[in-house]
């Protein structure tokens, strides 16, 4: 919506009044965190997805990813791509980069009070970008991609994320990246804010420090 405030039609009028109406139906849903079982170190995964080519007028891609510490969400967002991807592999990759920039600073912050595991699970849903974030040879495929997106191999081969593919199904940050029907929208945000076992003191002193929203949409230039 926000790409479209200069020059708005009534549909995206009506789309508005969805959100409105999405919002106060949904006013008693609640974010829930837990304390964990363990004191031993706490774990992060990060869920990354793309929707490839999904605005119409420039054929970019979105990519949207989650950061759980535990397994209760603290850092999550839906970004549209600055470039145009020229395949649902591509589209992936650099969604995979993006995701593993927020799961970086989230170790990073959390570590000041509590030890975090590593490796980090980076969970994905296509399998080519995987293959392309864990070989470090550049190949036809590849050598074309902005070399800012390819400092994820570095963070596997160094062990700080853990490749783990995932089926879409069941994938956390496909709820990011485009409007899913009925169910499986339902499913993913009751998986999302009921999450049991999580570390609530760090959560909690993460929520104080922070000075920016958690969860944004940017769709950059248009």
């Amino acid at each position: 919506m926000s790409h479209s405030c200069a020059a708005y039609s009534s549909t995206h009028f009506g789309a508005l009044k969805r959100i409105l109406k999405y919002l106060y139906h949904t006013r008693s849903v609640k974010l829930v965190i837990r304390q964990p079982r363990s004191d031993g170190p706490i774990p992060e995964s990060v869920w990354s997805d793309a929707d490839w080519a999904s605005d119409k007028a420039t054929r970019r891609s979105v990519s949207g990813h989650l950061v759980t510490i535990g397994k209760s969400p603290v850092s999550w967002g839906s970004k549209r791509q600055h470039t145009v991807a020229m395949s649902s592999c591509e589209s992936e990759y650099m969604a995979m980069s993006e995701a593993a920039k927020s799961g970086l600073y989230v170790i990073a912050f959390f570590q000041q009070f509590k030890a975090v595991e590593k490796p980090s699970d980076l969970n994905y849903d296509n399998q080519g970008s995987g293959y392309l974030a864990s070989d470090t040879v550049n190949n036809d495929r590849s050598k074309h991609i902005d070399v800012r997106h390819h400092f994820i191999r570095d963070h596997v081969t160094a062990k700080t994320f853990r490749l783990n593919y995932v089926p879409t199904a069941t994938n956390l940050a496909d709820v990011f990246t485009k409007a899913l029907p009925r169910e499986p929208h339902s499913r993913f945000s009751r998986l999302i804010l009921t999450a049991e076992a999580a570390w609530a003191a760090c959560v909690q002193a993460f929520l104080s420090r922070w000075r920016g929203p958690l969860f944004y949409f940017d769709l950059g230039p248009t």
